[in-house]
């Protein structure tokens, strides 16, 4: 419970690179006092346990992180591709045991903690002759060094600045060219569709402006005096989880709406 850093760092918190040197001090501190012992440690094990290079390009790492984050959201896509199969009615039973649940839920919201909670404990209970027996250890195929090539070994344990070639370099520079333009691509496609909410309120189409605050005046009224809360979700829950022969699985018009909204990609050069 206790912080990493003294409570003054917590009051006047320093910069990113006043914490790189502090950082690069610790290890130069540190290296110093461990060669001082008997058997001595070389610098390069005393850096290497004290990640003294991770602001350096590694691919290898690149590798290994993209893994971990595909890994820490796993649980989203399974969870998306079981409720897709909840759904499409894959198992018409399963499905029907859903939209119960959904239904208790919606009109009992009091159960949806001690349900969580219970199933949690449920899951650790049935895990628990899986568990982990032995101590951690470096893992091989978490830090992707069974499939590491020679030239990217190369370029990690490589200084600053670069010793090589300038072939060597250009055909380094061409690969991260193309890993940094797979990013780029990705974070305007991120950027496009956080940037279709901004036209609903800046006037710079009117007719979408007008359409969506003549739909936030009508709303309240049909929610407070019309439609109760839990008939509306439960209405959205069975519209989605439908039968397959009540509609096609297509794009509605609200999605339709919201896809045709303007963007700042089209001013970009």
């Amino acid at each position: 419970m206790n912080p990493l850093l003294p409570q003054l760092h917590h009051i006047y918190l320093l910069l990113i690179y006043q914490l790189d040197i502090l950082r690069k001090q610790a290890v130069r501190i540190l290296c110093s006092s461990l060669s001082r012992n008997e058997p001595p440690l070389r610098q390069e094990v005393v850096g290497y346990m004290l990640d003294r290079g991770s602001q350096m390009w590694s691919l290898r790492k690149a590798k290994a992180n993209f893994q971990r984050v595909l890994a820490t959201f796993k649980c989203f896509s399974n969870a998306r591709q079981w409720f897709d199969e909840i759904r499409k009615w894959n198992n018409s039973a399963a499905t029907v045991l859903v939209m119960a649940i959904y239904c208790i839920i919606v009109f009992k919201p009091d159960l949806i903690l001690p349900t969580m909670t219970l199933y949690s404990i449920q899951v650790r209970i049935l895990q628990w002759r899986k568990r982990p027996r032995h101590p951690t250890h470096i893992d091989v195929n978490l830090s992707v060094a069974g499939s590491v090539t020679a030239d990217e070994l190369d370029e990690e344990f490589d200084t600053f600045p670069s010793s090589r070639q300038f072939d060597v370099l250009r055909m380094r520079y061409d690969r991260l060219s193309s890993i940094a333009g797979r990013v780029v691509t990705v974070i305007s496609d991120i950027a496009t569709q956080v940037e279709r909410f901004h036209p609903l309120l800046n006037l710079r189409d009117p007719r979408i402006t007008v359409m969506f605050l003549v739909c936030c005046l009508v709303g309240p009224f049909m929610l407070y005096y019309l439609i109760s809360l839990k008939v509306l979700l439960i209405f959205g829950g069975f519209y989605v989880m439908r039968p397959p022969f009540l509609g096609k699985d297509v794009l509605n018009a609200p999605q339709n709406f919201f896809s045709k909204l303007p963007t700042k990609a089209d001013y970009m050069l």
